[in-house]
């Protein structure tokens, strides 16, 4: 039976000045006995958080996201492994899977929505200096930083 979870692994202890005691939380997959494999995530926990982060009622914030993410992850695989075939092996649900989130991180890339607002102003027949303002608007982020996500966008609320 298929599976995917994720879990902490105590067999490696996070090494380095800012670890402090710290371990990887991992997706576990699970496709047959003989065809299994840990990969890693971005986050790393110590067990007294892995311990709270698992109880219904968590009260710290941070690991309250962290939880929501691992089980956006858990999601995201499960649905991945759904979509293979019955004999499918771990290297085709790590190609399928890398294919299936770099797919939804583009669309989260602030180039991407440049793009898709610039079209939307063609699509319209909105003036041309409208696109090339925004073209512009888009070259100069994308010189700045190329990999800057929407969500890192933020607004600066005047109080006048």
């Amino acid at each position: 039976m298929k599976t995917v979870y994720c879990t902490i692994d105590p067999r490696y202890k996070k090494t380095g000045m800012s670890a402090n005691g710290r371990y990887n939380i991992k997706l576990y997959v699970y496709i047959t006995e003989f065809d299994r494999k840990y990969f890693r995530t971005k986050f790393n926990l110590t067990i007294d958080e892995w311990e709270r982060l698992i109880t219904k009622n968590i009260k710290d914030q941070r690991l309250l996201e962290i939880r929501n993410d691992l089980r956006e992850i858990e999601t995201n695989a499960a649905k991945v492994l759904t979509k293979l075939d019955d004999d499918a092996t771990i290297a085709e649900f790590k190609e399928a899977y890398f294919e299936f989130t770099q797919k939804r991180n583009e669309n989260m890339l602030l180039s991407y929505w440049f793009e898709k607002y610039m079209n939307y102003l063609q699509d319209t027949n909105h003036p041309h200096s409208y696109v090339v303002t925004m073209r512009t608007s888009r070259n100069s982020y994308m010189e700045f930083n190329p990999k800057q996500r929407i969500n890192q966008v933020t607004t600066i609320n005047d109080p006048s």
